[in-house]
């Protein structure tokens, strides 16, 4: 990886809906669990994990925007455009730290891979890069191609399985999805569990990989989504997943990937209980 100019993030970046620019198609559909490739029937495909998310698909010229998650984009085959302030490079890949005003252009579909700052991993490259625009270079490239498949397709995995029943995962779970349109704390958490509040947080991020208060943002978003593709309105799946409007929905969503809900039409949906794609050793420089 090359280490690219340090950006200068303003205090306030503002967050442009629409800043992603995926083309926008009519409809939901959810993709379920029977992905079999990335752009089937040349539909693009949104796979939201907890903590991670991935597009696979076009996207058009675009304005300058920003998320709080880090953006790693690339193309197994076509060189595309990023913009970042005064950084400009037309490259494979590219990754782009969280908040980073920033734009890109490509003639092909490319793959795009959210992650919370909050993950290990993440963690770990913003300690490397320091707040670096990177460079992918084409092995790093190829190996997240190789292991995109295993992202959407991850079946062996037992984080992708259900909770055993009687465990202490499987009673967090359950009071979760009961409440999960409702407001959701750290200390009603550890009562149901009989912790500490302070060992409950302590415990959870063992587990789950990622704090409380973020994991709970994935599981709303994921719990929209859903919605969504079942075919549920804009402001009713904002209130089953816990926003309090359409429009708290709409800004979380941008603040996350770039875009709003509604710019996901047509964009097959996979939602995966994975704790987070495996890039240990991609992104070390």
């Amino acid at each position: 990886m090359q280490p690219a100019q340090v950006l200068n993030k303003p205090a306030t970046a503002a967050h442009d809906p629409q800043g992603m620019g995926v083309r926008p198609h009519e409809g939901f559909a959810d993709a379920g669990d029977n992905v079999k490739v990335p752009e089937q029937a040349g539909v693009p495909l949104l796979c939201l994990g907890r903590g991670w998310g991935t597009y696979l698909g076009p996207v058009q010229q675009n304005r300058p925007h920003s998320h709080h998650l880090i953006q790693i984009a690339w193309s197994p085959s076509t060189a595309f455009e990023l913009s970042a302030g005064d950084y400009k490079v037309r490259g494979m890949g590219h990754v782009v730290d969280a908040g980073a005003s920033h734009c890109m252009q490509s003639a092909e579909p490319v793959r795009l891979l959210f992650l919370d700052p909050a993950m290990p991993i993440a963690r770990g490259w913003r300690a490397i890069s320091g707040g670096n625009v990177c460079e992918l270079d084409p092995v790093q490239v190829q190996q997240l191609e190789t292991r995109l498949q295993q992202w959407i397709h991850a079946k062996a995995d037992d984080s992708n399985d259900p909770p055993l029943a009687g465990t202490r995962e499987q009673a967090l779970a359950e009071w979760l999805s009961a409440k999960l349109d409702q407001p959701l704390r750290a200390c009603d958490a550890a009562q149901v569990l009989g912790l500490s509040e302070g060992r409950f947080l302590h415990w959870f991020t063992q587990v789950h990989g990622l704090p409380f208060r973020p994991y709970v943002r994935w599981l709303r978003l994921q719990k929209a989504l859903r919605c969504l593709a079942e075919g549920a309105t804009l402001t009713e799946a904002a209130y089953a997943s816990g926003f309090s409007d359409s429009a708290h929905l709409s800004r979380s969503f941008a603040a996350s990937f770039g875009i709003a809900p509604r710019g996901l039409q047509r964009v097959r949906i996979r939602l995966s209980k994975s704790a987070g794609p495996d890039v240990a050793g991609v992104l070390t420089p």
